[in-house]
């Protein structure tokens, strides 16, 4: 695994675009969320990790995003 390019933007939203190892080729799409609560009523995403193809994804949100603005911003990257 490589690291393509990472970032953090002016808005809050962290991200790691990395480059697997060229034998793994997933045909599918893995998703993995991190929150702050086992219960979804109670708990924020803080962090979502998308690995598809030979690409992998880690949104991590800081402090100074809010969820309001987070999820939207995960979305994007899911329909791309």
């Amino acid at each position: 695994m490589s690291l393509v390019n990472g970032k953090l933007n002016g808005d809050g939203l962290y991200y790691l675009l990395l480059e697997l190892n060229p034998k793994i080729n997933f045909e599918g799409v893995i998703l993995d969320f991190e929150t702050t609560d086992y219960d979804p009523r109670k708990g924020e995403i803080v962090c979502g990790g998308f690995v598809y193809g030979k690409t992998a994804i880690v949104l991590l949100r800081t402090k100074k995003l809010s969820k309001e603005d987070f999820y939207p911003k995960v979305l994007h990257f899911l329909t791309k």
